[in-house]
């Protein structure tokens, strides 16, 4: 949602008292490889997909 942008570059994902969340993806990097940090919006639910940027 839009109110959860900081600015053009930078968001931001919020957790609530009853479990759930805005939901979302932070991606990290480093060299070739990425970590996708998954938020579900309905539980909060947090996964972790490792990538080696190997196509």
């Amino acid at each position: 949602a839009q109110e959860d942008r900081v600015n053009a570059t930078t968001g931001r994902i919020r957790f609530f008292p009853d479990g759930s969340s805005t939901g979302g993806r932070v991606t990290l990097g480093r060299g070739t490889r990425e970590w996708h940090v998954n938020v579900g919006w309905l539980t909060g639910a947090v996964s972790v997909v490792v990538t080696d940027g190997r196509s």
